[in-house]
């Protein structure tokens, strides 16, 4: 059986980029990756890897004395080494990623109201296009059997977020397509480490659409994210994107009952 963890990301640039993102396990994987990637943590005394904590150096990653602006040398070394292990840990155990985007105000200007009403805020669409996306790769990999579904409890769309998983598991057609094994299952974090390696993938994504991706404002791309692809791709993987904008994020309005009429 698979596990998929599912965490969002969010960030007020570009229009408000928000995503889910998703890392796929194999069971055997999962527990090597775990082996690798708690001694990350320990070193830090961290209850959990947080992406914004991390590379903001904040929390309990902190690494600069006192509340003066003087970097420790020492924890400045440790956050460069990991930041080199990180992707590659991820990249060498993870079974599959996936990302869900939307631009919220896109999402609050197109989508009307009476719409968004019946099917609820753009975290609790893009939960249900995430386990839709995981159901894609099944059958496009011929995969037949179970996957467990974990997502990260805390949040304030947790329960529109619950609501829209099980209501796939209720489904018979979701629930094959899905190939969602239980009910999914609240985690809280630091409790599935699972969750931290799609709040990884979910901070770094959001970052790349609002400072790589947008033609007036393209930074290179982050080394961190650009180890994780460069390993996927040497594995023959590689990231599985929906990015719900313009065009695309129209069509799938108008396939779920929406129409330019609606108010």
């Amino acid at each position: 059986m698979l596990k998929a963890y599912l965490d969002r990301g969010a960030r007020i640039e570009a229009g408000r980029v928000m995503c889910v993102a998703g890392a796929l396990f194999e069971s055997f994987h999962y527990d090597r990756f775990l082996h690798e990637w708690q001694p990350i943590l320990t070193e830090w005394g961290a209850s959990a890897f947080h992406a914004t904590d991390f590379y903001n150096g904040a929390v309990e990653f902190k690494r600069k004395l006192g509340d003066e602006k003087v970097d420790v040398p020492h924890l400045m070394a440790r956050y460069e080494r990991h930041s080199r292990e990180i992707p590659a840990i991820i990249g060498a155990h993870v079974h599959q990623l996936f990302v869900v985007t939307f631009y919220e105000d896109e999402y609050d200007r197109i989508a009307p109201h009476r719409w968004r009403e019946q099917f609820g805020n753009v975290h609790r669409i893009a939960a249900q296009l995430m386990a839709g996306s995981i159901g894609h790769w099944a059958n496009r990999e011929n995969y037949n059997g179970g996957i467990a579904y974990f997502y990260e409890t805390g949040d304030e769309d947790e329960a529109a977020v619950d609501d829209a998983l099980r209501g796939l598991y209720k489904r018979p057609d979701q629930r094959a397509h899905t190939r969602m094994a239980s009910t999914p299952i609240g985690v809280d974090k630091g409790k599935a480490r699972g969750l931290e390696v799609a709040d990884f993938l979910a901070w770094h994504w959001n970052k790349y659409v609002a400072e790589s991706m947008p033609p007036n404002r393209k930074r290179p791309i982050r080394k961190d994210i650009q180890l994780l692809m460069d390993v996927l791709h040497d594995k023959g993987n590689k990231i599985d994107v929906q990015l719900m904008t313009g065009e695309p994020f129209e069509k799938f309005l108008i396939s779920h009952g929406c129409t330019r009429q609606i108010v």
